[in-house]
């Protein structure tokens, strides 16, 4: 099974962003995640939050696709996720 690309960009002292580890640490149980987390001040991060116009963090990429933002849901990324294992295998997972 092919991993998934994650970016993960977060901010200091961000509780939505603390969350968000757990949840992402959670999803990485049931799908093959590569996580990196990128600093929201950042070039990368702030060039991230600019392209997709995301108004605040954390925001995930799932191979350069925006899969949430803010409060994230771990059932909609888990939803997200199981849909491109689909469309990358052709068959439900």
């Amino acid at each position: 099974m092919t991993e998934f690309d994650v970016v993960y960009v977060t901010t200091d002292r961000c509780h939505f962003c603390e969350r968000g580890r757990a949840v992402l640490a959670d999803l990485a149980d049931r799908h093959p995640l590569r996580i990196r987390e990128v600093e929201l001040a950042s070039p990368e991060g702030f060039t991230i939050a600019s392209r997709w116009q995301v108004p605040y963090p954390p925001i995930v990429l799932v191979d350069e696709e925006l899969a949430g933002y803010g409060r994230l849901s771990e059932r909609s990324l888990d939803r997200f996720l199981a849909t491109r294992t689909v469309t990358m295998s052709g068959r439900r997972p």
